[in-house]
């Protein structure tokens, strides 16, 4: 009987642990939940859709983030319609420009998220900066947009939605 007892409260336990899991944060709100759901947050936040891809898994927005016009690409679950990552596009008329917007958006990541670890990947023109949490990654990058022009990059990566996704496709295998 204790035995029972005690395997009841375990799982219990582990239930409300898997409940209070956070997602990764876009503009205050969770990267979660059902891409049409999402979209509503977005437009309530001033932005407007411009393309819905169902086949690719993935809607565009445009609007402005930190006082800029920008793109933001919304990924989900091609099988689920939930979200999993948000992908925020910056033009830079040029690199200095771009490294300039760089430079402060790290520094702003490092003050919001002292607990984050901070790694540095790749070289030179594609190089870019993720900030681990339990939760997600936020990666900060510039590249070529073109010839003459680049573009700043932050996506906001959710940890939870994005390993459910994988252990459903190993399932597949």
């Amino acid at each position: 009987m204790m035995k029972r007892f005690s395997t009841a409260i375990v799982a219990a336990l582990l239930c409300v642990m898997l409940s209070a899991q956070e997602h990764i944060r876009f503009m205050g709100f969770p990267v979660d939940g059902h891409i049409k759901e999402f979209a509503q947050q977005m437009k309530r936040s001033g932005f407007k859709c411009t393309t819905k891809n169902k086949k690719a898994g993935a809607w565009m927005f445009r609007g402005q983030f930190t006082g800029q016009d920008c793109d933001i690409c919304v990924t989900f679950d091609k099988a689920t319609s939930i979200v999993n990552s948000v992908m925020v596009y910056l033009p830079a008329e040029t690199e200095k420009e771009a490294e300039v917007h760089i430079e402060k958006f790290d520094r702003m990541l490092a003050e919001k998220y002292p607990e984050a670890s901070r790694n540095v990947r790749g070289l030179g023109r594609e190089s870019h900066t993720e900030f681990g949490m339990p939760y997600g990654i936020i990666s900060l990058w510039k590249s070529p947009a073109s010839l003459e022009r680049y573009r700043v990059a932050i996506t906001y990566f959710d940890r939870i939605n994005n390993t459910k996704k994988m252990e459903t496709e190993k399932n597949d295998l």
